[in-house]
């Protein structure tokens, strides 16, 4: 799966990765591509070498939702 990481900040500080066909992706200036990876856990990982306060999109990639995940 294709994961991308939103590089405009949420209101709550968190930068958030989604999936290529996420319906809750940012317009393409505002997203950096992380890679390809088997699930969210490791572009999440991939994503924090950049920002450490990323986080899953709630929609795709829920599992690593800060509510529902932790590393």
């Amino acid at each position: 799966m294709k994961y991308y990481i939103d590089i405009k900040a949420q209101p709550n500080g968190d930068y958030e990765i989604h999936t290529k066909e996420c319906t809750h992706l940012p317009i393409h200036k505002n997203i950096k591509y992380l890679g390809e990876f088997p699930n969210c856990k490791e572009a999440l990982r991939e994503a924090k070498k950049y920002y450490t306060e990323a986080n899953g999109c709630y929609y795709c990639s829920s599992d690593c939702h800060e509510e529902n995940f932790d590393i």
